[in-house]
């Protein structure tokens, strides 16, 4: 399959009965998306849907590993992500996708496939933890000793405040 068809769904594949797939996401998949945050990774997800009338539920299962920058030495970090997701795809005329529901797709009737790419990156995204840094001691050492050497020159001195912020802590 084509990198850039890897996250499409046919919809006709999607009957009544229980559909099954399963996407693996990887460096190329992450690339195709202009972000620095999401330096390569490696999820999988599993999609198990089912056809009830004129939508399709689908429960999205993901789990697996994401490089990002650590916010203490910027060299790459692997970050675990897991979590599930639960996706509705409407079929209605005017199918125009309402942003306010994040977990919602309007499809026209007429839609023959779905691309899930983009819900599946943000899905990856939005489980990436605020804070990524490395173990203790597994840093960058060179950029640890600028962040050290960086630090203890802009402490060195507590006497050395400006006059003006002292006159204001007077003030309080």
């Amino acid at each position: 399959m084509d990198r850039n068809n890897a996250t499409i769904i046919v919809l006709d594949d999607i009957k009544t009965a229980r559909y099954v797939c399963h996407f693996d996401l990887d460096k190329g998949f992450f690339d195709r998306f202009e972000n620095d945050e999401l330096i390569d990774g490696n999820v999988a997800v599993g999609i198990e849907a089912e056809r009830v009338g004129q939508t399709i539920v689908a429960r999205l299962t993901l789990g697996g590993k994401v490089m990002v920058p650590c916010d203490r030495c910027l060299d790459p970090v692997g970050v675990e992500i897991s979590g599930n997701e639960t996706l509705t795809i409407r079929f209605a005329d005017n199918a125009e996708n309402d942003d306010a529901n994040e977990n919602e797709i309007v499809l026209s009737p007429n839609a023959k496939s779905v691309d899930l790419s983009q819900r599946l990156y943000e899905y990856v995204a939005v489980r990436i933890p605020l804070r990524h840094v490395h173990l203790e001691g597994q840093c960058n050492a060179g950029m640890q000793q600028l962040l050290q050497n960086h630090s203890s020159q802009t402490n060195s001195d507590p006497s050395d405040t400006d006059p003006r912020w002292d006159a204001l802590k007077d003030l309080m």
